[in-house]
């Protein structure tokens, strides 16, 4: 890239791999680098976010310090690319893509990524991390022992959100990533596939419009708390048995119980299998053979 700045806006529910994505796509940026604005508000300025990365270091806009140095030294196009990422995106007709969710940037939006990954695995770390933030600060109400309808409703309300960006996966890829959202192109990366090819990551970064110079796999990041299971200690992206991460639940009634009732959509089963056909397999084999258990009645 010479002179003219990309602006990608990356859209993936949490714990589909977000970071890792936009962290390898970030390492291709070009040699005048990037900015990443991190949980960004859906339809407010992206400024606003939780925190700013580029490869001087850190920023928190909470911070006042940083926030003045963010909107005075952080020309946007001095970089080659800057990214605008959404974890609490909710893609139904109050944010969908037909409002201006990257104000006042959005006329400037180049490509909109959306981010999936399979299902058992996603539901496994989603419910990991909510269940470690419940230890650390204890929410009552969030507990499938004790309250399996409260739980439900909140897993059933991310999933219908993860169905919603897996739709949009889904065409993306099907267009080879010619679809267009307005002015912006529409780009399809599978965590899954990202985390085991190297063809699917090159895929991803010359859809959008990058030149491939740093296919690794990314160090696990440090901040946002680092894996659902192992939290930072791991760093290594090749010690992170991320495609196995829905065994850690096989046994317990409850996760499995939710997973029989999600795969009874005929429309899941068909994306999962499409884009996930390994975990989909070992998945449909194991609920078919009756491991369904019961679901925990509250107490």
């Amino acid at each position: 890239m010479t002179g003219s700045t990309k602006f990608i806006r990356a859209m993936g529910i949490p714990r589909v791999g977000n970071h890792a994505v936009i962290k390898m796509i970030c390492e291709n940026a070009g040699p005048r680098g990037y900015i990443h604005f991190n949980l960004c508000p859906p339809l407010k300025d992206p400024l606003q976010c939780h925190s700013v990365e580029t490869r001087d270091g850190l920023l928190r806009p909470s911070n006042p310090e940083h926030l003045e140095k963010i909107r005075g030294e952080h020309d946007l196009d001095s970089y080659d690319l800057v990214v605008f990422s959404y974890e609490d995106l909710f893609l139904d007709a109050h944010h969908a893509l037909a409002n201006r969710i990257s104000e006042p940037y959005e006329d400037r939006i180049d490509c909109n990524l959306f981010i999936t990954r399979s299902l058992p695995n996603w539901m496994a770390s989603w419910l990991q991390q909510r269940l470690k933030k419940a230890k650390n600060n204890p929410d009552h109400a969030f507990n499938y022992d004790t309250n399996p309808f409260f739980v439900t409703e909140k897993a059933l309300r991310v999933f219908r959100n993860w169905l919603a960006h897996m739709r949009e996966v889904d065409a993306a890829i099907t267009a080879g990533g010619t679809a267009m959202t307005g002015n912006a192109r529409n780009i399809g990366a599978v965590y899954d596939s990202f985390y085991t090819d190297e063809a699917h990551r090159r895929q991803i970064v010359e859809h959008l419009g990058l030149e491939p110079t740093n296919l690794a796999l990314p160090e696990v990041s440090t901040h946002g708390g680092g894996s659902s299971f192992s939290g930072v200690k791991v760093t290594d992206p090749t010690q992170l048995d991320v495609a196995d991460r829905w065994s850690h639940f096989r046994d317990n009634p409850y996760f499995v119980h939710l997973m029989a009732i999600l795969w009874t959509n005929d429309e899941v089963r068909d994306l999962c299998f499409r884009h996930f056909p390994d975990s989909s397999h070992i998945l449909d084999t194991f609920l078919k053979t009756g491991k369904t258990g019961e679901m925990r009645e509250a107490v």
